[in-house]
């Protein structure tokens, strides 16, 4: 069997594109299993040559477009996906046993991927996973009695659920049989199968702990941390805000605030560094973390907040929330999203904010601090639990298993969608 791992995002340290590569291709390894890496063109080349990567892929899944104010998100679509399908053309011969990997992939990816599998023969045609690692482009809200309603956006704004839709209305059942659709989170997987109206299955996450599980201090200062990649759906701006009221409120914590792209939301940053200038109590990170680094952050870090966007992320998952339980560190996040799932899922070893505004960002940050004992225990308990469904040779597992017997890939959910 051989195991092509693709990603076309995959380019550097920052994001999640890096951790999922190197968790996957561990797990395959560890098998025996010696995977080919086909990254985006442009890997720097720290990173390929770490990873052993190819670089490959000329359309980077979630930047670059036509600017076209008429057509330009039709234009950026067709051209991604034509680019792509000829990428794909490209790999190497494959064959029924075969597997490939697909991570995060966006509409013009799909679409690439089904026509590619329509080209083939079935003697050339691998098993395909492919994975959707970000949310399909349509706004979620949640009525009373529990369904979620769904609305499509401006496709000069956001085009990515027509063309889901429309990927979707190109699977023919020869490439059905070959082609497993796949988010990390049951609800996720729901809305997006209703959106492509073809099954989506769910897949156990890739991340785990970095070191040794230990149990946050119930003493002395405590630091609340917020890290990662930083952007506006991620609440970034209103960061400085919310570490003033913190710091303000509460004598016995610290910041830390990593932001791994510090040139991007540039004026925020400015306004975080002025604050640390001024505040010995708060920690300010620029690095780009790698694995060391990364690993580095989460072991200071006692809490993390995720002061992110809800809408965004109500039909899809957190990396670092998730890497967070992992590591048995509580968590803060929006309400009615997956963070907030996940959150219960695993015992409630955290705390969630009802309104996407500082106040209500602070009151839950401070909820979790004053009570912080119970939360750590809590975040232990989960992260003791974790490698019982999840890690990275779960995700082989599941990966090598749906390959094997397609047929039971799909997965039952009790989520409940309406347009």
């Amino acid at each position: 069997m051989h195991f092509i791992y693709a990603d076309p995002s995959l380019v550097d340290n920052v994001g999640h594109p890096n951790t999922t590569c190197r968790l996957v291709t561990r797990g395959l390894r560890q098998r025996g299993i010696v995977p080919q890496i086909y990254a985006y063109k442009g890997i720097v080349p720290e990173l390929q040559a770490e990873l052993g990567a190819i670089p490959h892929f000329r359309s980077h899944a979630f930047y670059g477009g036509d600017q076209d104010p008429i057509y330009g998100w039709l234009k950026t679509f067709h051209t991604a996906s034509e680019t792509t399908l000829q990428d794909l053309s490209q790999l190497p011969a494959l064959n029924p046993t075969d597997v490939l990997f697909f991570n995060s992939a966006q509409p013009p990816q799909l679409m690439a991927l089904v026509l590619w599998l329509m080209t083939l023969p079935p003697e050339r045609a691998p098993q395909v996973i492919v994975e959707f690692g970000t949310e399909p482009g349509l706004d979620i809200s949640i009525t009373p009695d529990g369904r979620y309603a769904c609305t499509t956006r401006d496709p000069r704004q956001d085009a990515r659920a027509p063309f889901y839709r429309l990927a979707g209305s190109k699977i023919s059942p020869h490439v059905e049989k070959r082609l497993h659709m796949m988010t990390f989170e049951p609800h996720c997987s729901a809305i997006y199968a209703s959106l492509i109206q073809h099954p989506v299955g769910v897949l156990p996450l890739p991340h785990q702990a970095v070191g040794p599980l230990r149990r946050r201090p119930g003493k002395g200062p405590l630091t609340v941390a917020v890290l990662g990649h930083q952007r506006v759906d991620k609440g970034y701006l209103s960061v400085p805000k919310i570490a003033r009221r913190l710091i303000a409120e509460r004598d016995q914590i610290c910041l830390l605030i990593h932001n791994g792209a510090p040139g991007h939301l540039a004026e925020t940053q400015r306004a975080v560094r002025s604050l640390a200038a001024l505040e010995r109590r708060i920690i300010v990170d620029e690095r780009t973390a790698g694995p060391a680094v990364w690993a580095e952050l989460l072991n200071a870090s006692d809490l993390v907040l995720c002061p992110y966007e809800p809408a965004r992320f109500r039909a899809s998952y957190s990396a670092l929330a998730v890497e967070a339980i992992a590591n048995a560190i509580p968590v803060v996040g929006p309400a009615l999203t997956s963070i907030d799932r996940l959150i219960q899922e695993w015992g409630g070893c955290g705390t969630v904010f009802a309104e996407y505004e500082p106040n209500s960002i602070v009151a839950a940050t401070i909820t979790a601090i004053d009570d912080f004992n119970r939360y750590a225990a809590l975040a232990y308990a989960a992260a003791e639990r974790w490698p019982e469904r999840n890690g990275p040779n779960r995700l082989v597992d599941a990966i090598l298993a749906c390959a094997a017997h397609p047929s039971q890939a799909a997965v039952q959910t009790n989520a409940v969608i309406g347009y």
